[in-house]
């Protein structure tokens, strides 16, 4: 069976679409195989890296669709059948595609479990808020730059502090802790001040 017109984001490992970001590269694939497989060799696709040993699935660099009729999943491989990039589906192409996957029969995916892929356990949203915060406050204090610093600080914390270390100590402490409201407007300006340069 072939799946027709089917957004996927491929990334380094498996993300929800909830996980997905408005920067990533989402491309619309015209057609690719599907295959149904069981809901442990599913998990495991998701889960770990693996390796196919059916050149058949994995020729031509086109990437392959996984299912066990409730999940799915999309892999790239390399030459030489190693999963390299994995992309979840959008809740409206599962649905699409639901209506036909239950006429599949099981197949026979050889392949081998490899390493357990490390799970996040934040939002990557949320990883990258902190990391471009992280960011902008190492460069603000490389280049001593006490205005902008005293700016975002206000932002934040709705006060004014004119102690550079004490700013820097309050704004990293705070990223370690769950992201509120705040820390999202202060990734915004940053953002912002980068896209007015």
């Amino acid at each position: 069976m072939e799946a027709k017109n089917i957004k996927l984001n491929f990334l380094d490992k498996f993300y929800m679409p909830y996980d997905w970001l408005n920067t990533d590269k989402i491309i619309n694939y015209s057609k690719m195989s599907i295959y149904r497989i069981t809901s442990k060799a599913l998990n495991e696709f998701i889960n770990y890296k693996i390796r196919i040993l059916d050149e058949t699935i994995f020729k031509n660099n086109n990437p392959a669709l996984f299912s066990d009729t409730y999940n799915y999943i999309a892999i790239i491989f390399n030459k030489n059948g190693y999963s390299i990039s994995k992309s979840s589906l959008l809740l409206e192409d599962e649905f699409k595609l639901n209506q036909n996957i239950d006429d599949l029969k099981v197949s026979k995916v050889i392949y081998n479990r490899l390493d357990l892929e490390k799970k996040d356990n934040d939002l990557r949203i949320n990883t990258e808020m902190r990391k471009t915060i992280e960011i902008e406050l190492d460069k603000l204090q490389k280049e001593n730059n006490l205005e902008k610093l005293t700016y975002l600080y206000y932002e934040w914390f709705n006060k004014k502090e004119n102690d550079l270390q004490k700013m820097l100590t309050d704004m990293h402490n705070k990223i370690l802790m769950p992201l509120s409201n705040n820390e999202k407007n202060i990734y915004e300006i940053i953002k912002k001040s980068y896209k007015l340069v």
